[in-house]
């Protein structure tokens, strides 16, 4: 019996990329699939393009609570034995939900990932893709991520279960929320693997992640994660020396990229690199490894 996918969406003002991520997935080469679109209290024209695919859309709307939220909801009323986040500007190829489906059924794991691309736009409109980001099989998943390697959330699909265990998104992150959700679902004792093969695109367009337009959001926010990590394998019994060292250099990387923002958050950011790891080296300049001898 071919198993039924999710493909959940979180939608905020996206009118000029919410249809063609919708066509992405009408165009899989698989089924069934239902599609998913949760309105975060979009302003534009989102919610008329959304109610535009009639039936083939399932959706709803309502006040803007952030991307986390409309997540966790999208999952929440889903039906599928597998799961696919997907944001609104970003698009899948034609075969990456029957790929991942079969290698998941093939394999066992609960989780599979693969390659992707980045899609850049010009001021005119045109657009170019990068060189495929090859993902790679990593030897611990879960120190990758802590380590600051990243998979793009459209590249992957889960079994229900595995999001289940992960205990959802963590509606209070306005930034990195995806290495959060990612490093839950490694710490819940799935199994995550690779397929190779690049079939989901992400863009990228603007001022508009929240890397460019808050910086500080966006580093503060990773730090939060690396917090909530480390809290989490301390509670477990499961903070090696090995994950010790990841999150101690992590630290002091993000200390560095907040320093000229925030001479406050470097220093605490330094004092958890120094605790974990005392001899840690960071990468930087000399005036910067100087501050933290």
């Amino acid at each position: 019996m071919t198993q039924l996918v999710s493909v959940i969406i979180p939608c905020f003002n996206a009118e000029r990329w919410i249809g063609e991520a919708i066509q992405s997935c009408l165009n899989q080469t698989y089924a069934p699939i239902e599609i998913i679109v949760i309105d975060d209290g979009s302003t534009d024209r989102s919610l008329e393009v959304i109610k535009s695919f009639g039936n083939r859309v399932r959706w709803e709307s309502g006040q803007n609570r952030g991307g986390n939220h409309a997540r966790n909801r999208g999952f929440a009323i889903s039906s599928g034995r597998y799961i696919q986040f997907l944001d609104a500007d970003d698009y899948l190829l034609p075969k990456k939900i029957p790929r991942q489906v079969a290698f998941l059924e093939a394999s066992g794991a609960d989780v599979v990932y693969g390659d992707w691309r980045h899609e850049h736009f010009r001021p005119d409109g045109s657009s170019w893709l990068e060189e495929i980001a090859v993902a790679r099989e990593q030897d611990d998943f879960l120190a990758s991520l802590l380590s600051g390697w990243w998979v793009a959330p459209a590249a992957v699909l889960f079994r229900r279960e595995a999001v289940i265990n992960a205990g959802g998104w963590d509606e209070s992150l306005k930034a990195a929320q995806d290495r959060d959700f990612m490093i839950s679902v490694a710490m819940a004792g799935g199994q995550i693997a690779y397929q190779p093969g690049c079939y989901a695109i992400y863009r990228r367009y603007g001022n508009v992640t929240v890397g460019t337009k808050d910086p500080f959001l966006f580093l503060s926010s990773h730090g939060r994660v690396l917090e909530k990590a480390q809290a989490r394998l301390q509670s477990a019994g499961r903070l090696s020396i090995e994950y010790e060292r990841v999150l101690s250099r992590s630290f002091a990387s993000l200390a560095r990229s907040i320093y000229d923002l925030s001479p406050r958050s470097f220093d605490i950011y330094i004092q958890r690199a120094l605790a974990l790891y005392p001899h840690v080296k960071p990468d930087g300049s000399a005036a910067y490894r100087l501050l933290v001898t």
